[in-house]
């Protein structure tokens, strides 16, 4: 019996700290405070939706969770970088690209693989270039960023590559 009523006790104290936790988030997060109102209704009603599973979660293992939402910033801080910074110095080169694909890695790092209209050395300077300036930027330091250019005379072998599944065309 004790062991039962141990059990509970801590049910209802973790229960307490979603409670808490689901409280902290009402108040201070604009879109996630729907869902936190949401998931205290169901646990009133002794119903753990996914919000409250992800919270009781957290607090039996805050390490596992803290590297999960680490994971998650990095992935966006990656993801604002390729939007705003590579994707349009591409978009503005897209007259000398005569292919390009991104490698799918879903690591920190910008991996592209560039076919130009011409493999010359006035061609590829932009693209040195801006990897240079980038790398000398504190970013570098959290997200690389490859721009690979490869001769056309390769384009063949890289089809090989490709049916890998691990690259995309953008």
């Amino acid at each position: 019996m004790n062991v039962t009523k141990t059990k509970i006790k801590k049910a209802k104290a973790q229960d307490s700290d979603v409670r808490e936790f689901i409280a902290f988030c009402k108040d201070s997060f604009g879109e996630i405070r729907d869902i936190a109102y949401s998931s205290e209704e169901l646990i009133t009603l002794g119903i753990d939706d996914s919000f409250a599973l992800f919270i009781k979660e957290a607090i039996a293992n805050p390490i596992d969770i803290s590297y999960l939402a680490l994971s998650a910033y990095e992935k966006s801080f990656t993801d604002l970088l390729n939007d705003f910074i590579v994707k349009p110095f591409l978009m503005n080169k897209k007259e000398s690209i005569k292919k390009m694909y991104r490698y799918k890695n879903g690591t920190n790092v910008l991996h592209y693989t560039i076919f130009l209209n011409e493999y010359s050395d006035s061609l590829k300077s932009p693209f040195i270039d801006f990897s240079y300036r980038y790398d000398q930027t504190k970013f570098a330091s959290k997200v690389s960023i490859v721009l690979q250019i490869v001769p056309n005379v390769l384009e063949v072998d890289f089809e090989e590559e490709l049916k890998t599944g691990n690259f995309e065309e953008v």
